[in-house]
């Protein structure tokens, strides 16, 4: 089971998975196809979405750019509990993340 916390993380690979198993599987059918000598062009999810999706409906696709990256925000501010914690501290930002490095600046 994945832990709530890493669920945006996980959907996003499995979106990208997704994709390039079509792309492969387009590309496998296109190899099977012109094994003839007649050309069949190239149709794989990347040319589907360009020559069909953002042609035929330009809105459609507005709304899903923005809906995405906002249900991807909205996920990682769920997980989050609605709380941002902002380091304000500007001298260390570049410190050590380290225990030791830790334990060491409380003794000094």
């Amino acid at each position: 089971m994945v832990p709530l916390r890493q669920l945006p993380a996980v959907l996003l690979i499995g979106v990208v998975i997704l994709l390039l198993f079509l792309q492969l599987l387009s590309f496998l059918i296109f190899k099977w196809r012109n094994r003839s000598k007649s050309r069949v062009a190239l149709c794989g999810p990347w040319q589907i979405w360009i020559d069909r999706v953002l042609s035929a409906y330009p809105l459609l696709t507005l709304l899903g750019g923005i809906a995405l990256p906002a249900g991807f925000s909205v996920a990682g501010l769920y997980v989050s509990e609605f709380q941002v914690d902002v380091n304000l501290d500007f001298s260390s930002y570049l410190a050590a993340e380290l225990e030791e490095q830790y334990l060491y600046d409380l003794t000094t």
